[in-house]
């Protein structure tokens, strides 16, 4: 269609107990150039996003064919980079 490709690119998941109700974290994934980046993961509290919740997440960048993601933390105020790789 004139040179445009149409694909879905980002993915938003919000942990809340049912459609509707008020969310406790959001996490936005962003596929770009056959690579899956995590581009924001925030909760209301450092306890709100478990192992668990991870897991879920991980099984949701499974299922669209991506064995890897990219996540960009920041410690002291400085981003660090780390592709972290799913194990099955």
């Amino acid at each position: 269609m004139d040179n445009w490709i149409f694909e879905p690119e980002k993915i938003q998941g919000k942990k809340t107990p049912f459609w509707g109700a008020p969310y406790t974290a959001t996490v936005s994934l962003t596929f770009v150039n056959g690579e899956c980046h995590v581009t924001t993961m925030l909760a209301k509290t450092d306890e709100e996003i478990s192992r668990a919740d991870i897991v879920k997440i991980e099984n949701e960048i499974l299922k669209h064919g991506y064995d890897q993601y990219t996540l960009i933390r920041f410690k002291k105020g400085k981003p660090f980079k780390k592709v972290y790789k799913i194990k099955r």
